[in-house]
């Protein structure tokens, strides 16, 4: 984590690392942890081959295929989530991932 002095105005914070020869880096970060956040939630989405960005894929079908990776939940969690994917997750049938806004989370 580094602290951004080229923005006078405020304090701010940012990230900076290189996975497979390529550069990745954001500014912005009001705080520290926000920064540190953001950059281990790039790094997993990287080791797992996921850029949202880039992804076409829907809500609902990128949390099936999220729980059918999940192999150390309980049935009781598994039967949870499957109930929330039933009966919730029509409404994003056909909307895609990358157009869901995250704010840095």
């Amino acid at each position: 984590m580094y602290k951004d002095y080229s923005i006078k105005k405020r304090e701010s914070w940012y990230y900076e690392f290189v996975y497979k020869k390529k550069r990745y880096k954001k500014r912005g970060f009001a705080r520290r942890t926000d920064a540190e956040a953001a950059e281990r939630q790039k790094r997993y989405e990287l080791q797992q081959g996921i850029s949202i960005q880039e992804s076409k894929i829907t809500v609902k079908d990128y949390f099936k295929e999220w729980l059918s990776r999940r192999h150390n939940l309980s049935q009781n969690t598994k039967n949870l989530y499957k109930t929330f994917l039933n009966n919730h997750l029509d409404f994003f049938e056909n909307v895609q991932l990358n157009d869901v806004p995250f704010n840095n989370c």
